[in-house]
């Protein structure tokens, strides 16, 4: 966050009115299946396909999914 704060971006927080990237995932999932929430981002990251995802946003603004 201080190298953000430096070039004046506010970054770090999701919350109304800023700008944020990230997914949506299906944690019921087959893929997801099996998996105790400690291994979550593991699983996401290296055993789960992009069948798990079910929205995607990109700057705040929802690009795809339900």
């Amino acid at each position: 966050q201080s190298g953000a704060r430096a070039l004046g971006l506010q970054t770090g927080v999701i919350a109304p009115g800023l700008p944020a990237d990230f997914i949506g995932v299906d944690v019921n999932h087959p893929a997801m299946a099996g998996w105790y929430s400690d291994d979550f981002l593991d699983v996401l990251f290296f055993g789960a396909s992009s069948e798990v995802i079910t929205q995607t946003w990109v700057g705040g603004r929802k690009v795809s999914g339900k």
